[in-house]
């Protein structure tokens, strides 16, 4: 008897995972970063926001989580962070030779041609980094119906050294 994942769920179960699983991947795509951070900020926003019964709210605050996720070395330590930035820039660039190569068009980060690392990991940190921190803190806190707001640097004190390490 081969057991999946999923193979205790009912088949419209199976097929609401996979749709959420898949959302969930595709939502890390950087170029709908913002909008999707600014409709999330918007819906937290609402009195009505409540992830545990409203699966929209669920899959927007799951989506948040996998794009803290997805950029989680900007909170790690110094030594971490620059390592793992230094092989995204090399993954990210390798994509960039190759669309070259082939005669399309360069995806965005992925153009080494006048690339300059520490603007690039300060502009990162600053505009995607720490607002996702923080919209992160502030979720957790809606959901603990807390309501002091604390600025991003002190949730995540490694992302703000980071973030001033590149100036």
């Amino acid at each position: 008897d081969r057991r999946t994942l999923l193979s205790d769920l009912s088949s419209s179960s199976v097929q609401r995972a996979r749709k959420l699983m898949i959302a969930l991947i595709l939502g890390t795509d950087s170029s709908r970063h913002l909008d999707d951070v600014s409709e999330f900020r918007v819906r937290l926003s609402s009195e009505s926001f409540d992830p545990d019964n409203d699966f929209s709210d669920l899959q927007q605050s799951l989506g948040l989580m996998f794009r803290a996720a997805d950029v989680g070395h900007s909170a790690k330590s110094w030594d971490l962070h620059l390592e793992w930035s230094n092989r995204l820039v090399q993954e990210f660039h390798a994509q960039g030779d190759e669309e070259q190569k082939l005669g399309m068009k360069i995806s965005p980060l992925c153009d080494s041609k006048g690339f300059k690392m520490s603007s690039s990991q300060a502009c990162f940190l600053q505009f995607i980094c720490l607002p996702t921190w923080r919209d992160l803190s502030n979720m957790e806190r809606r959901v603990r119906k807390l309501d002091i707001m604390e600025e991003p640097s002190r949730t995540t004190p490694e992302a703000g050294r980071s973030s001033r390490s590149w100036r």
